[in-house]
Parts: structure tokens; sequence; C-alpha cells
């Protein structure tokens, strides 16, 4: 293991030894030096509040600023917890589930479900609490950070789940987990790279590239789409499954496209505050639009 590794995992276990509401501290102490000193987290946050709550004053957009980037750093270490330490602890923490049902019926019915988890609150406690439902099996791209590939997949496979490429081999083993009635995680928000893989539709009523994996994958399963994410409260985390839109079982790839992106709106609605608003989610613009992050 190369001294990068090393020193990664080194900081990381020093970062997730601390119980869950000291970690959660030093997390917002964090966050307030990011925005002292106005670093790119912040100013991505402030860019994207601005575009997606245009109608809301300056005040009011400081306050969401402030409210998202301490919540982002509390998340860092929380996820430092998670990462280095028995599932059990993260599932330890979990006070309560919303429509677990809505699970539960579908697996009970041999139908696949496939959780669409944007990223919001803390989505590593979603997947660790998803296996204790049935086998899941999920896409996943090694990290660029050295030594940190080791430390997720011993986190995720510890708890049963099986990580598969996100090549076409691994997304043949996702469709044939779904057949068989398993439980498949992605997260609907991330910008695909490849311009085949995605399309433009409203998000904020904005412009945003976004992928159409879901659509097809639900297409050629006939699983179930159940919205899912972990909120943050004061004593650990309750989870939410929420009913995904009808029309992203369209036929159409643009109507459930749309679909898919009204529901991801829905969830960061529901706790705008957690959502990771310094991901540069219009990046990615039409033809003739400008890149609004320049």
């Amino acid at each position: 293991m190369s001294i990068t590794a090393t020193l990664t995992r080194t900081l990381l276990r020093l970062a997730g030894i601390f119980p869950l509401p000291i970690g959660r501290s030093i997390g917002g102490v964090a966050g307030h030096i990011a925005l002292l000193f106005k670093t790119r987290m912040v100013s991505v946050t402030t860019r994207n509040i601005q575009l997606c709550f245009p109608a809301e004053s300056s005040q009011e957009h400081q306050v969401r600023i402030r409210q998202s980037v301490l919540e982002t750093s509390r998340l860092a270490f929380e996820i430092a917890a998670v990462w280095t330490r028995p599932s059990q602890w993260a599932l330890s923490h979990i006070v309560t589930v919303h429509n677990r049902h809505l699970v539960d019926d579908a697996l009970a019915n041999g139908q696949g479900v496939l959780i669409l988890a944007p990223h919001i609150g803390n989505w590593e406690v979603l997947g660790l609490y998803l296996a204790t439902l049935g086998p899941v099996t999920s896409m996943y791209q090694k990290p660029k950070i050295a030594g940190l590939d080791e430390v997720i997949r011993e986190c995720r496979e510890g708890s049963g789940a099986e990580l598969v490429p996100t090549d076409r081999k691994g997304l043949s083993k996702v469709l044939s987990g779904l057949r068989k009635g398993h439980i498949s995680g992605i997260l609907p928000d991330q910008t695909p790279k490849d311009t085949n893989s995605g399309r433009f539709v409203s998000f904020f009523n904005r412009p945003a590239f976004t992928m159409t994996l879901a659509y097809k994958l639900l297409q050629k399963s006939g699983a179930k789409p159940i919205f899912g994410y972990a909120k943050r409260v004061p004593k650990g985390f309750e989870i939410f499954f929420e009913e995904a839109p009808a029309d992203m079982l369209s036929e159409d790839e643009a109507i459930s496209v749309q679909g898919l992106s009204h529901g991801i709106e829905k969830c960061v609605q529901a706790i705008p505050d957690q959502y990771q608003w310094e991901y540069k989610r219009f990046k990615h613009q039409p033809e003739g639009e400008s890149n609004p992050y320049r």
C-alpha cells in the first residue's frame, strides 16, 4: 500500500472515531471555516442556490448557503465513521424508517426494486440499510483518491451488497439482479459523462443534463422505482422511501427522464439544507448556453 493510501485510511479512521454528535460538531466547525475562507464548495453552493431559488432575496440565499455548507461538512465526518466502522454502527443510529412497505411489497411480489438515491442526507447509511431488506447489486466506480477504494469496498460489501463495475458487464449484472427480484441503487442526480447517456430536462426550472440509465433499467427489468434518502436528525438518521412519479414508467424516454428529475426535485424540496449543492449540476448546458459556473 502506498504512503498516500495509508495516510488516507489513517485520516478516515481518525475522523471516524468520534461519537456521532461530536463528529457532527467538528464537521460544523469545518463548515464555518469553509464559509470564512469562501472555498470552492461555498462558491459552487452559492451559484446553485442562486440558480434554483431565483425568487428569494440575497439574505435568504445566505441562510441557505450557510445551512448547506454546515450540513455537507457534517456529512464528511459521518461518512468517515460509516466507512471505517462495522455496518451495525450506522444501522444502530437509524431511528425511524418511513414507507418501508413500498420496498417490502414489491420484493414480496417477486419484483425488483430500483432505489433512486439523490445526494441528500447520508446515502451511505441508506445503502447499508438496503442490504438488510434483500440482496443488493449496485454499480460502483473506483474513486481517484488512493486508499479510498479498499475502505469503501470493505464497508459496502461488508453489509452484503454486491458491487459491480460501471460498464456493460456491470450493467448486465444489475439487470439480472433486478429481474430476479433483487434491489439495486443508483445516484440519479449525477451528470453523465457520455453525451449519449443523458438528455436535458427541467430541474428547478433550469435545463439539467440527466441520466437515461434509470429509464433503460426500468424498461428492461420491469423493476419498481422508489426514491430513498437518509435524513440527518439529532439522534441519528431517518430513512425515507417515496413513490416515484408515474411518468417514470412511460415508454417515452423524454417523459420518463423528466419524471425522474421531478422526483429528485421533490426529494430535495423535502430537506433542501441536506442536498449537496456544491455539485456542479448545471455544468453541461444545451448548445448555445453558457456554463453558469464560469
